[in-house]
This record gives structure tokens, sequence and C-alpha cells, in this order.
């Protein structure tokens, strides 16, 4: 049972195929690094960074064979603006 994004996509890749995973989201670490690379971590090649954590949100958030999310702005949050399935 992952509890983000991360640790979901990391599980996926070392778990036994016939193991469940069940994922529990509470938040979105793409949108913690977005405020990161604006404000404390601003950079000539932060796109690069934010691109990489776009990507990691969404591979996390499909990763799992159950993905929980903890309310309906994050459930939004993946499905429109990182194309996970509903």
């Amino acid at each position: 049972h992952a509890q983000d994004v991360i640790s979901s996509g990391c599980l996926k890749r070392v778990k036994q195929k016939d193991t469940p995973l069940a994922a529990t989201l509470h938040g979105s670490v793409a949108h913690e690094i977005r405020h990161q690379l604006t404000t404390i971590h601003r950079k000539s090649n932060s796109d690069i960074a934010r691109a990489y954590f776009d990507h990691l949100e969404r591979v996390g958030a499909v990763s799992a064979d159950a993905t929980i999310v903890a309310n309906n702005w994050l459930k939004n949050l993946l499905t429109k603006e990182f194309d996970t399935p509903e």
C-alpha cells in the first residue's frame, strides 16, 4: 500500500506481478514541486524539473491496481491535468 505517487511508481516496478498494489494519494507532488520551482528554487532549467515531476505524478497515479484519492480536488487534478483515467 503506497501513500504517494513516487512510492506507487517504484513499488510497481519491484513487486511480483500477482501482488496487488493500492495507493492512497493525499496530495500532489508535482504541484508542491511547481511551487518550489517558482519561489526558492527558481532556475533557468526549472522547466525540465517540472516536466519530470509531472511525469512522475501521472506514472505514480496509474501504477496501482486501485488508487484512492483524499478529495475531489485531487481526483479532478489527476484526471484533467495529468490525464489519468477516472
